[in-house]
């Protein structure tokens, strides 16, 4: 954790998301690392929206 401690409610809500994107690392590896763990994290979540909207796609496509 790098002493960084959230503690203003539940973690991957917007506001925990908006915190995250204000953290700085004395380290530019560190830095590094987070941001590209971070785009990971990101790009996962805009998958499974892909995912599910081909799949709605699909469904109705094949009810018609």
């Amino acid at each position: 954790r790098h002493g960084y401690i959230y503690r203003n409610g539940n973690h991957w809500t917007q506001k925990h998301i908006a915190w995250l994107r204000t953290l700085e690392f004395a380290e530019p590896m560190l830095t590094s690392v987070f941001g590209n763990y971070f785009g990971l994290i990101r790009l996962m979540r805009r998958w499974s929206c892909i995912k599910k909207d081909m799949a709605l796609h699909f469904m109705e496509k094949s009810e018609r």
